[in-house]
């Protein structure tokens, strides 16, 4: 289970023309995309689903409080004990919405994660259907559905988490790669733009607080 919204371009991204001089950014329509607050928003790449338009960047202006921005499709679910299957390995996750091979995802709990699993591990992520998922240790593995995690028990307790957003910046003794990068708000700086980024298949962004406000649009 778990919530997140999905973010999608529409007309702006392919009829507009945007300019971006000394990282000021001037666009001729104000038709932009807000994400506001701190639940994990997805923004998948145009191009993904509307295949006429060629869509390499994006800007970000934090327009209140933080941003923690990380490429990868990372909407924070969470599954307990009870939806675990000893006997076959799977998970039941309800309209979990990931493709063979996604991840590496790592795992968190409020109590005891199921035995077999680990929270410095990164798991791939096979699905058996659109409800029921197994975990694998590599991209390859997942991809072909093949030697699933064994897992051997699942009465620790707690909601357990996996696809989520660390809310830590990178920093020179990161090994697991899954810090993500922290944008504060250039209110008050003549409208600077806070990052352009080379736009993945999708990012993820998230508020640090409710508070939270950014807006977002493409580039050439």
């Amino acid at each position: 289970m778990g919530h997140e919204t999905q973010s999608i371009g529409g007309d702006f991204w392919g009829g507009r023309t945007i300019e971006v001089k000394n990282i000021i950014a001037v666009t001729l329509s104000s038709q932009v995309h807000a994400v506001v607050g701190n639940v994990n928003t997805v923004i998948a790449r145009p191009d993904f689903v509307e295949t006429h338009h060629s869509h390499r960047f994006i800007a970000m202006m934090v327009q209140a409080n933080g941003f923690f921005v990380r490429a990868g499709r990372f909407p924070n679910r969470t599954f307990v004990d009870g939806d675990v299957d000893v006997g076959t390995n799977q998970i039941t996750d309800t309209d979990h919405g990931f493709l063979e091979g996604a991840g590496p995802f790592h795992l968190g709990t409020s109590g005891v994660l199921p035995s077999g699993l680990d929270s410095t591990t990164g798991y791939h992520v096979h699905p058996i259907d659109d409800d029921t998922i197994t975990l694998h240790l590599s991209h390859n593995e997942a991809h072909k559905g093949i030697n699933a995690v064994d897992i051997t028990a699942a009465a620790g307790g707690g909601t357990h988490t996996y696809a989520t957003m660390k809310a830590a910046e990178p920093s020179a003794t990161n090994e697991l790669g899954n810090e993500s990068i922290h944008l504060v708000s250039t209110a008050g700086k003549g409208g600077a733009v806070s990052m352009i980024y080379a736009m993945p298949q999708y990012l993820t962004v998230v508020g640090d607080n409710a508070g939270s406000k950014m807006i977002y649009w493409s580039l050439p």
